[in-house]
């Protein structure tokens, strides 16, 4: 009796070291699994704060040569050719009557009115895109942050062979809402322009 009691006794314990082995390889898993997280994010976010900085001058580039093919009013009103290469000089200003001069002025005034209203959204674009880049950093910090700690604690458990505790991210209800990345709406965005 006292020999089938042990071999009871040792068949429990067997099964308990099997579950805290399993219950420490789920935990290196899991670990594992955030630190490639981690990892992942960290390319990410550099991937596109680099590809974000090229497209946007791509971008400028594109408008900035879309803008100089984009003919003016008045050059078809004057029947003036609209090669930037050879601008206004004196003798063709000389040569036109006060009206055609003040359509030229009208016509650079609301040249002006529009490069401005589009420069005032370009940068309401840009501080919009720097807050969501700020943002997508101060969330690797902390991930890193959680990881480090978490990585300390494990060392510290494992040193003081006390049963693992586990750490639970859950995301933020805002953070579900857009599933892009900020690569993949940058892209669109120079896709429909």
């Amino acid at each position: 009796m006292a020999k089938n009691r042990s071999n009871k006794i040792s068949l429990i314990t067997g099964l308990d070291d099997e579950h805290y082995q399993t219950d420490s390889s789920n935990m290196a898993n899991a670990n594992a699994n955030i630190f490639t997280q981690q990892l992942k994010l960290k390319e990410e976010a550099k991937l596109a704060i680099v590809l974000g900085a090229k497209m946007a001058r791509m971008q400028v580039e594109f408008e900035r040569q879309a803008f100089n093919k984009k003919r003016s009013s008045f050059y078809d009103l004057m029947g003036i050719n609209a090669n930037l290469d050879k601008p206004l000089n004196i003798d063709i200003l000389e040569e036109m009557n006060i009206g055609q001069l003040q359509a030229i002025i009208n016509d650079l005034y609301c040249l002006i009115e529009t490069n401005n209203d589009e420069l005032v959204n370009l940068l309401i674009e840009r501080d919009s895109l720097s807050m969501e880049q700020d943002s997508i950093l101060v969330d690797i910090e902390d991930l890193q942050k959680r990881v480090e700690e978490r990585a300390m604690n494990q060392s510290k458990q494992s040193s003081l062979n006390e049963p693992t505790q586990y750490v639970y991210i859950v995301k933020r209800p805002q953070q579900n809402i857009s599933k892009k990345s900020i690569f993949q709406n940058l892209l669109q965005k120079a896709m429909i322009i």
